[in-house]
């Protein structure tokens, strides 16, 4: 994984430059999150390495999925199909909405949660991360019945445990020693 990153990287950080510079960065997280997609479907690699596929073909349908008939999408999906690279297509899509959300100093938040969450309980957690964080950090909730109690979140690398399930592992792994 950390090497499709590596391949991705210069990519996102090109298309970032470029859609900030003709300020439509919106357009293009568009335009990614579509054609990522597109290539997390199964059948996805069969159809990029397709030698019966022309290249005109595959990269009208890429266009068309991604909604776009801008030139320099083209010319985008035109350089990665010569370089071999669609495949890594999503991997671009999450850096290059990293690169937005460090442009825009904002974050997001994945929360786990034992039970529902009332819109202010979400948005007094969201008010607490931002503060920790010092950008503005948005939350999307999930419901883990698992957990049992309590909530578990999710922010880049961070992890924020604290669910009666990750306190009885700890236990238990206490217990062991």
């Amino acid at each position: 994984m950390s090497d499709m990153n590596n391949l991705a990287h210069p990519y996102a950080s090109a298309v970032f430059e470029l859609a900030k510079s003709t300020k439509r960065l919106e357009d293009w997280l568009s335009y990614l999150n579509k054609l990522s997609m597109l290539s997390q479907n199964s059948e996805f690699s069969s159809l990029i390495h397709n030698p019966k596929i022309t290249r005109e073909a595959l990269l009208s349908l890429l266009l068309e999925t991604s909604g776009s008939k801008d030139v320099e999408v083209e010319k985008f999906l035109n350089l990665l199909y010569t370089n071999a690279r669609l495949n890594i297509l999503s991997e671009i899509y999450n850096l290059y909405e990293k690169l937005i959300e460090n442009y825009k100093n904002t974050g997001k938040a994945l929360i786990k949660s034992a039970f529902a969450m009332s819109d202010n309980e979400i948005r007094q957690i969201e008010q607490l991360l931002s503060k920790k964080f010092g950008r503005v950090i948005s939350a999307k909730v999930t419901i883990n019945p698992e957990l049992i109690g309590g909530i578990k979140i999710m922010i880049d690398d961070l992890v924020i445990e604290s669910s009666i399930k990750g306190s009885l592992e700890k236990m238990a792994t206490q217990l062991m020693k």
